[in-house]
């Protein structure tokens, strides 16, 4: 649904509509709890038989085009793959000119052509990555080639349209979103970027952990000079495959190779100018199998410790002048045993020049924050400073994923340019960074944390201000307090004595009516600016405030709530509040709309007598549930509750009112600590004497 939406520049939801209303909507070749898949051209027929424009076409929906073609026997990231497989494979074949001629060849033919044509592309290319390492070169002999030979035409025929380095990322971002993408540890696109900025790129460069080759792409396109000779190596065979075809359909010269970098037993000559990696979190690696011991020059690194490995690694493959650059976890930066021991035998031989703490969330199989490590050869240290920046909280994130951007990536850039220019420290734009001496990060247990090491450096003037300030704020607070009205001082007496009470009840629908609130599905929600009220927006002072959106022309037939109706959380915890403004829709069956009837009672009165008496009338075992029409509450007459009514209002106040002190206190506690204990302020001996009766 989500990239039918994009296709056709429209919401989620409206093409969720689209599927409700009209009984001549395609329907999917396959459907699930979760997802349903349509033939992009059966929705194209619909768009168009419908008159709905469709955006304008960009490589990834073509690509979403020609990937529906395998959808019902192949998924999602089979069917990318196999498209990136014939991109990369024609690259390797042909030089450009050939290779366009080669994917118009593909587009006109039929099944069989289609046939000959791959079987003569994956026969030429044999000699660079072997056929049995192709899927679609087992697909091409299977039962089900004649299904496969549409997608690959459809591929062939973006390629055309847009050129084959497009098409191919476009196809790689799609095998991202197949359900079993977890199985590639890709790199973001953002830390590439990054790195390649920060650094020198020249000479050789090389990845010795490539995955899908994103920080190579990402080495190429920064170089300044053609000199560059690109080099790469993975454990696993599907990932320099992959990276392999990836370089040629973007017409890069790469040496990509199969190997298991850690136990050096290919490559064990090889020396970079440059040496970046972003190996898997938490990797083992086989000591068994090591080749090439005397890397392990600081520490040797234990088989479930493959950050202690990569590290070493890395800086034994440099050469004289060169950098490596490491994405960890943020565990080898302040963890114990052989962790620290490395940490502190590098600082002692100048190996680390700087550490970038970055946001979790830039991953897609994990929301741990992680950390780059920039490193160099021993005793090259031109500084006895190590670089520290924090950045953990440079991009905010958006459904667990965040985005490292390129005005992130600029404020990361400024405030190491900033560092190496000779500041001491820098703290804006969301990044703070420091300089610090080698000599006290051993002295002070080696941590690599950046924020540990960060000085805020805090305005006298401004802490005397912000303390003087929430005292005056306090007091004012207490003057409100005081002079709060309640309903007669909160003089009360007894009613009836114990023993002779007489308890009357009524109906909830005899003193309000029942709205209903319409049933609004989680891809509904989020769209349109109207007010949408969760369970969780009604307040405990019974406030109401909307915390969502929804689009009302996805809503057909909705009444909005209007001021001084009471919205009723009718499951979990059981309770009520009043809608002060109106206009809002509540999100059902969870919330329901009581709109109070003239002259039986107050709407805040109703809202506390639902809140209290409801709770004990909910059923279920695990999750309690009030059917709202059967609600049965007190029966007090309107004077009693105008007067509740105004009580309540008077108290809810006073809530505020503490809850604002409250606060308050805090944050002059926070300033009373920060300012004595940085020595920035200190108390008026002499006022405080005067103060004295």
């Amino acid at each position: 649904m989500t990239d039918m939406a994009r296709l056709a520049g429209v919401s989620r939801p409206a093409v969720t509509n689209w599927r409700k209303r009209h009984d001549d909507f395609p329907a999917p070749v396959e459907e699930n709890d979760t997802v349903a898949l349509f033939r992009a051209a059966d929705v194209f027929a619909w768009m168009d038989k419908h008159g709905k424009k469709r955006a304008k076409r960009s490589p990834e929906q073509g690509v979403w085009t020609a990937v529906s073609a395998g959808r019902g026997f192949l998924q999602v990231e089979e069917a990318a793959l196999i498209g990136m497989e014939v991109l990369g494979s024609t690259s390797i074949a042909y030089d450009p000119q050939p290779a366009a001629e080669f994917l118009r060849r593909i587009t006109a033919g039929s099944s069989d052509d289609v046939y000959d044509v791959l079987k003569d592309l994956t026969s030429r290319i044999s000699r660079e990555v072997s056929s049995d390492r192709l899927r679609v070169s087992g697909l091409i002999d299977a039962p089900e080639w004649a299904k496969l030979a549409p997608l690959v035409q459809n591929v062939a025929s973006v390629a055309l349209e847009f050129g084959i380095p497009e098409t191919f990322e476009a196809l790689l971002s799609s095998m991202a979103r197949g359900p079993r993408s977890g199985s590639e540890h890709s790199s973001p696109d953002g830390i590439a970027q990054l790195l390649t900025r920060l650094l020198p790129v020249h000479g050789t460069v090389a990845d010795f952990a490539c995955g899908q080759g994103t920080f190579l792409l990402a080495a190429a396109r920064a170089a300044k000079s053609d000199h560059l000779q690109l080099i790469a190596q993975d454990l696993q065979v599907s990932a320099s495959t992959l990276t392999r075809l990836r370089m040629a359909a973007h017409g890069i010269a790469a040496q990509v190779s199969y190997g298991d970098s850690l136990t050096a037993a290919t490559l064990p000559d090889l020396r970079a100018d440059l040496v970046l990696l972003d190996p898997p979190f938490a990797s083992r690696w086989r000591p068994e199998n090591d080749t090439d011991p005397a890397r392990w020059r600081f520490v040797q690194p234990p088989k479930n410790a493959g950050d202690v490995a990569w590290i070493q690694h890395a800086i034994s493959r440099l050469n004289p002048g060169g950098r490596a650059a490491i994405v960890t976890s943020n565990g080898p930066l302040f963890r114990s045993g052989v962790d620290a021991e490395l940490r502190r035998r590098l600082l002692e031989a100048g190996c680390i020049e700087a550490v970038i703490a970055l946001p979790g969330g830039l991953y897609a199989l994990t929301s741990i924050p992680v950390a780059i490590w920039i490193l160099r050869r021993p005793d090259e240290a031109s500084s006895s400073d190590v670089l520290l920046v924090d950045a953990s909280k440079i991009a905010e994130g958006s459904r667990g994923r965040t985005l490292l951007e390129d005005q992130h990536i600029e404020r990361i850039e400024l405030a190491i340019a900033r560092l190496r220019s000779g500041d001491r420290t820098v703290d804006e734009f969301g990044v703070a960074a420091a300089r610090v001496p080698i000599s006290r990060l051993l002295t002070e247990g080696s941590t690599l944390v950046p924020a540990r090491w960060m000085e805020r450096h805090n305005d006298p003037a401004a802490i005397v201000d912000r303390i003087r300030g929430g005292q005056r704020r306090l007091e004012d607070l207490k003057a409100s307090l005081l002079t709060t009205p309640t309903r007669r001082a909160f003089a009360v007496e007894v009613a009836q004595p114990m023993g002779q009470q007489t308890k009357r009840t009524v109906k909830i629908t005899d003193v309000a009516d029942l709205v209903r609130s319409p049933v609004i599905k989680s891809d509904v929600a989020g769209t349109g600016t109207t007010p949408l009220i969760r369970p969780g927006d009604i307040a405990t002072d019974l406030s109401v405030s909307p915390s969502d959106s929804v689009d009302l022309d996805l809503l057909p037939d909705v009444m909005l709530t209007q001021p001084g109706d009471v919205v009723v959380a009718t499951e979990g915890r059981i309770r009520a509040g009043v809608d002060t403004a109106g206009g809002a829709v509540g999100r059902g069956p969870m919330v329901q709309i009581l709109r109070p009837r003239p002259g039986t009672m107050a709407p805040l009165t109703l809202a506390a007598l639902i809140s209290h008496f409801g709770q004990q009338q909910g059923m279920g075992t695990t999750i309690k549930r009030v059917d709202i029409g059967n609600l049965q509450i007190p029966a007090i007459d309107s004077g009693a509750a105008d007067d509740l009514q105004e009580t309540l209002n008077g108290l809810f106040q006073q809530r505020r009112i503490l809850t604002t002190a409250i606060e308050t206190i805090g944050d002059l506690a926070e300033a009373f600590v920060i300012g004595l204990g940085d020595e920035l302020v200190q108390f008026d001996v002499a006022a405080d004497h005067q103060e004295q009766p």
